[in-house]
């Protein structure tokens, strides 16, 4: 699993949600892909130049979410291959990006730390997607 261990240091994000992110995309592009192996808590510790109580908690973060399955001297594997919801919208489509309620959090299955996406069509109600699973598609002119 390649990935960019470098990252911001005055970040107000945990550096296990940030390495959770990274492991998420991952997962997402198929890589590991379903029922593969994920690194071992000291792959992620070594990689990551993070503490083994930290990595054990990146681990813990994707296995709440269902992500992975963790089984113990067997190490983690893919447990659920993620897909992005792609989302068309039209000309007048407003789109932000804002930081959840706990409430919001929940009705959209966002993981910690990450942001809603809220799209909010002409004449519509606006509909809130977790950032990290959504492509938005313009069409029209």
């Amino acid at each position: 699993m390649d990935g960019d261990s470098a990252r911001d240091g005055d970040s107000a994000i945990p550096p296990y949600a940030w390495i959770s992110w990274q492991l998420r995309d991952a997962i997402r592009s198929g890589a590991p892909g379903l029922g593969e192996a994920m690194p071992s808590e000291s792959e992620l510790a070594h990689h990551y130049g993070i503490s083994r109580m930290t990595a054990g908690k990146v681990l813990g973060q994707l296995a709440a979410e269902g992500l992975i399955r963790r089984r113990r001297g067997a190490g983690s594997v893919v447990a659920q291959q993620i897909t992005w919801d792609r989302i068309a919208v039209g000309p007048g489509t407003v789109i932000s990006v804002r930081l959840p309620t706990a409430m919001e959090r929940a009705a959209v299955s966002a993981a910690a730390f990450v942001p809603l996406m809220c799209i909010t069509p002409p004449g519509a109600d606006q509909q809130l997607y977790a950032a990290d699973s959504v492509i938005v598609e313009v069409t029209g002119p």
